[in-house]
Formats: structure tokens, sequence, C-alpha cells
């Protein structure tokens, strides 16, 4: 009986070998001695044998329906396979995307949490917001009535945002970062916009409780930016979170900080701003030069 072979280039390993027809990669990879990670033992289950198809993505099958899946709850790219359900039915070069240990672990799904995502480029709103003065309130409070303090508004902001279809990103001391859009939603500069201005009308509500409590002026800034920011896990085993990433988050940071010169509360980007001028009104635009910047930036103040 003759079978029909198709030769694959496994980089970068630079090695080539034969697969059979109606053979998976992985099987065949491990038959001529190649290290495919395979943490599951090839049921689509870990995606620690995923490849970059280099070469040959004509010659690859649909994704069967346990690797549609892993696909899908990882996004990952049309020519990211799993080489233990890919039946090639071609010539292929592919790279092994998982070279080593500490690999292995970073990419093994068997554990990880259902949100886990290998990293895509999006288009999001993100939100910025600290406390006024916040050293200073600290040093007025107890570190109970800080701990307390701050637990009150997130509880009251984290239901904000998530009410308005936002991912809470971190808390990062007084400070709070969520990404709207994570889920392609097409609104996601207006939710942003929305729940900044909800979350600034609560802190007003909680100004005379904290006042009556502590005898402190409680307040907030926030910055809102949109553009494009790479959405994956970071972390390591065991302490991994979805993260957003680029120059939309830092710059979005930095509007925020831009509040105390202006002396305002709430800061729109252009880039937002030209995404929701048409559906929320706002108040004038101030010229800031942003942190680690030396041109001024047009930033628009929302007036609810």
């Amino acid at each position: 009986m003759f079978w029909t072979m198709f030769k694959v280039t496994a980089l970068p390993d630079q090695m080539t070998f034969e697969v059979a027809a109606g053979e998976t990669l992985l099987e065949a990879a491990l038959r001529s001695g190649v290290p495919f990670a395979h943490a599951c033992g090839g049921r689509a289950k870990c995606s620690t044998c995923r490849v970059w198809v280099l070469d040959g993505v004509e010659g690859c099958p649909n994704r069967n329906r346990d690797e549609s899946l892993m696909a899908e709850r990882l996004r990952l790219a049309d020519e990211v396979r799993l080489a233990c359900q890919l039946r090639p039915e071609g010539e292929l070069r592919v790279r092994r995307l998982v070279l080593d240990e500490t690999d292995l672990v970073i990419t093994s799904q068997l554990l990880s949490s259902p949100e886990t995502r290998s990293g895509e480029s999006k288009q999001v709103a993100v939100f910025f917001s600290d406390v006024v003065d916040f050293t200073k309130l600290s040093e007025q409070l107890s570190p109970y009535d800080v701990m307390y303090l701050l637990n009150r508004y997130f509880a009251q902001v984290g239901d904000i945002i998530e009410r308005n279809g936002g991912f809470i990103d971190n808390f990062i001391g007084d400070g709070l970062m969520a990404v709207f859009g994570i889920d392609d939603q097409r609104d996601a500069p207006l939710r942003a916009v929305n729940a900044a201005i909800q979350t600034v009308a609560t802190v007003d509500r909680l100004k005379p409780f904290f006042a009556s409590m502590y005898g402190i002026d409680f307040d907030i800034r926030i910055g809102l930016h949109y553009g494009e920011a790479v959405i994956g896990t970071l972390g390591f085993a065991g302490n991994q979170r979805l993260t957003a990433v680029g120059d939309v988050v830092n710059l979005a940071s930095r509007i925020e900080a831009a509040n105390k010169d202006a002396g305002t509360r709430l800061l729109i980007s252009e880039a937002l701003h030209a995404q929701i001028a048409d559906k929320v009104e706002v108040g004038d635009f101030v010229r800031v030069r942003l942190r680690g910047t030396c041109e001024r930036t047009s930033l628009f103040k929302s007036s609810g």
C-alpha cells in the first residue's frame, strides 16, 4: 500500500519530516523526533502544540470542532493551528510556538481560566481614574479607614463599569483602569463616557458621606482615550490576568493626570471625542502638555 506523503519543515529546528495523508501534524512530528509540546496528549485541551503556518496554509483543511473551540477561546489567528488536530493536505512550513518549559507553562490551557487570551489587537476605550490628593488623605486617616474608603468607592465604580459593559483591568493603589471594547462592542467609546459621567455623579453623592465620616473632601479625576491596544493574558502560572497594553493605555493615564493642571475632573482625548461627538454634549476643549511630551494636546471636558 502506498501512502501520500507531504513534506513539512519545522522552525526553529530547521527539521524536515513527512506526514502521511490522514495523519496529524503532531503524530508525524513525534514519529520523526521533532520536539513538539503536547501537554494534554493531543486532545485539543491545552494548545501547547500550536504552530504558525508560514507557508502552505492552503494545504490546511478547516478546523474541526475541537480546534475551533480552542481557537475561538484564545482568539487565534487563522494561521495559528493546533498540530494535534491539523491533518495536512499539502506541503507546509511551520514554526513551533512553544519551545521550552517556560513556554509550556505560559501557554497550557489545562488549568487556565475561561477569559484566557493569547493576544490580539483591538480598538478599545481606556478609562483611568485616581483619587485627588490621595497621599494627603491617607495621612489623615487610619489604615483601616483608608481601605474602607477605597473599597466603598471601588464597589460603586466597579458596578458602574460592569453595567456599561466595561472590563476592570487593574486597581493600582487609589487608581483604577478599565477597558471598554474587549468583546468588540462598537459603541465602546460611548460606554466609556457614560461610565465616566456616572462615576463623577456617584462621587458627588458620596462626598457628603465621606465629609461627615472623616472630615475630608473626596474627589477623583478621570481620563479617557480611544485607540488600538493588545489584549491578552499576562503573568505567570497561577497568577495571570487579562489586560491591555499599548500607547492607548499610556496616553489614557497621562490624560487622567492632566486634569490636575487643567483644573478639571474628566478629560477626553480627541480620538475618543471623534467617536462620540454627535452623541454626548461636551464642554470646551483645553490645551495641555501631557506628561512626557513636548507639544500641547487638545482635550475635551465632558459636561455630562
